[in-house]
């Protein structure tokens, strides 16, 4: 289910495969998207949020009206699924060991 959620605060932005209405027990906004794997190709905390080049723009554009701390980048030498190469909350962060020193200097500029 992760590949197909995003969250950031109150929001919850999800994939057209989730049926919105059984997540309406988290109390959270939810916000329909364009791309289908929203939650693989973002990650985010409450600082901030990471999108894949990958993503679609209008949802680029979505994400980016909704949060100011945000940028494009990939992560573990080039792959554009974020969320298979971090784990992280607000706290700290392991990252994908392959990771390139821009990659993870966008990563640290956002979070």
């Amino acid at each position: 289910v992760g590949n197909f959620i995003l969250e950031f605060g109150n929001k919850l932005f999800t994939s057209p495969l989730v049926d919105a209405d059984k997540l309406s027990v988290l109390n959270k906004e939810i916000i329909k998207v364009k791309d289908e794997l929203i939650g693989s190709k973002c990650i985010s905390n409450s600082k901030g949020i990471l999108v894949s080049p990958l993503l679609e723009e209008e949802d680029y554009e979505l994400l980016k009206s909704i949060c100011k701390n945000i940028d494009v980048s990939t992560l573990g030498f080039g792959n554009p699924f974020l969320s298979s190469c971090v784990i992280m909350n607000d706290k700290g962060a392991l990252i994908e060991q392959t990771s390139t020193s821009i990659e993870l200097s966008v990563f640290e500029n956002i979070f």
